[in-house]
């Protein structure tokens, strides 16, 4: 009973962004009622606010980590095209779904990986970002597996800095 069906880990990163019209939904005299129209015009506002921002950090974070491989001008060609050309801006930046975070944390992963090899962090940012696609849909679980056994054959240090943040965030 006290184990949510939907994940928790997109709700949990995108409630900063709330704080602010939740303080001042709180402050209306009189109260907004649910189903009114301001409450909810603020509601859908705010969803596809949040969903485009996630859909445009994860093309901001593609870019970084393709500068890491890539040209400049390669790099922009491969993210507009990931994010024009492919459902992030056209599904993932309308709504709250879960592909639109998974999306971001796959970036994430691409920036890890794409760090230099004796970087401290880039164990770390890879497991961070498959401990937050794993949170989002459990179903991912499976992608983590090559990346354990991955870091495990680099070295007690390595795969210690990669497990930490599945193990926080499991």
């Amino acid at each position: 009973h006290w184990m949510s069906a939907s994940p928790i880990i997109m709700p949990l990163a995108i409630t900063p962004l709330y704080i602010f019209p939740a303080w001042l939904v709180a402050r209306q005299k009189p109260p907004l009622h649910q189903g009114g129209i301001l409450l909810t015009t603020l509601r859908d506002v705010m969803e596809k606010f949040s969903a485009s921002l996630i859909a445009a950090l994860s093309g901001l974070v593609l870019y970084l980590a393709l500068r890491k491989i890539a040209s400049a001008n390669l790099s922009l060609l491969v993210t507009l095209i990931y994010g024009l050309a492919s459902s992030t801006w056209s599904i993932s930046s309308q709504g709250l779904w879960r592909h639109g975070f998974t999306q971001l944390c796959f970036a994430g992963l691409l920036w890890g990986l794409f760090q230099d090899e004796r970087s401290p962090a880039r164990p770390w940012w890879c497991g961070l970002a498959l401990a937050g696609a794993a949170a989002n849909n459990p179903a991912l679980t499976v992608v983590v597996l090559p990346f354990l056994v991955y870091f495990a054959l680099r070295g007690r240090r390595e795969f210690a800095r990669f497990f930490l943040p599945l193990a926080v965030l499991g």
